[in-house]
């Protein structure tokens, strides 16, 4: 078996924002998937505060209310046909940016 992404709990998102111990651990289990070359998906993400942070930290993709509330089968099929898949696709987050601070605060 092979494992080629790696997705992070919303309940290690929730509390990014707070400081502490929880952005320490996300960064850390960031840093663990990008050294061992995995794709990384962090999963509810509500506020751009912490789209803020898991980019900074190099997070790969990301889904939540942020980006898209859930949508039926039926809704998924039209947004594919019309080539809008991006609702459904954990939108690229993007590369940490060199010497960019982390996000402090709410």
């Amino acid at each position: 078996m092979t494992i080629d992404a790696f997705k992070i709990d919303r309940s290690f998102v929730a509390p990014l924002t707070v400081g502490g111990k929880s952005r320490e651990l996300v960064r850390s289990i960031v840093s663990m998937g990008v050294n061992l070359g995995l794709e990384l998906v962090a999963e509810g993400i509500e506020t751009a505060n912490q789209c803020d942070h898991l980019r900074t930290f190099g997070c790969h993709y990301g889904q939540g209310y942020l980006f898209s509330g859930p949508v039926t089968g039926v809704q998924a099929e039209e947004i594919l046909r019309h080539g809008t898949a991006a609702v459904l696709t954990p939108p690229v987050l993007g590369p940490p940016v060199p010497g960019l601070p982390v996000p402090t605060g709410a």
